[in-house]
């Protein structure tokens, strides 16, 4: 199992308003990140969690998917080190760096 040094991780809260917003936190979930996104689709949503390695099993998929059912919901995306996310842009080895450069085509 990774060490926190070796991993990284940010949690990721999404809610239907007007489109899906998405809402980056720190793992403690209280510090938010400076970077939000908007999508049109829930698929897009689907898509972001799991370019940033949030769909690890059966049962994640499920609470995503439960939360997409209500409108709302959030889980946590982690980098391990030696690993990229599918991202659009990555810029360094900073996790953090590469979610606020994250670009899901709408």
């Amino acid at each position: 199992m990774p060490t926190t040094e070796q991993e990284h991780r940010v949690y990721v809260s999404f809610q239907c308003r007007d489109g899906w917003h998405c809402q980056f936190l720190e793992p403690e979930l209280q510090t938010p990140l400076p970077r939000r996104l908007h999508f049109k689709s829930a698929d897009k949503v689907r898509e972001l969690i799991q370019r940033g390695n949030g769909l690890v099993d059966s049962d994640a998929q499920a609470m995503v998917n439960q939360g997409i059912e209500m409108g709302r919901g959030g889980i946590f995306l982690e980098s391990h080190r030696g690993t990229v996310p599918k991202t659009k842009a990555i810029v360094g080895s900073n996790f953090r760096a590469r979610i606020l450069s994250l670009s899901v085509p709408q």
